[in-house]
């Protein structure tokens, strides 16, 4: 199993949707959108350490992520303008 697909498993028994991207698929780079209604009333540095705790088993494993957690409104009024983040040392897709 891939490493964003454990991840992806471990989240969902936390969060009821969660996306993994990973744009290479090298697992170097992993960004994480996480959406629940938990996060209601939580910050953005909160929403963030949340989802840290959850990722600890795997944390030695990524060289570097980006965590984001929104409440079902506040994806259901983002999705279609998100954009995951490109990591500076790889081109542009």
């Amino acid at each position: 199993m891939k490493l964003c697909d454990k991840i992806q498993k471990g989240l969902q028994a936390h969060y009821k949707e969660v996306i993994v991207h990973d744009s290479k698929g090298d697992g170097h780079f992993i960004q994480i959108v996480c959406i629940d209604d938990l996060f209601e009333g939580q910050g953005l540095v909160a929403r963030t350490r949340t989802i840290n705790h959850v990722i600890v088993p795997w944390q030695d494993l990524v060289h570097a992520w980006s965590a984001k957690g929104f409440t079902t409104a506040e994806w259901k009024e983002r999705k279609n303008d998100f954009e995951f983040q490109q990591y500076k040392h790889y081109p542009k897709n």
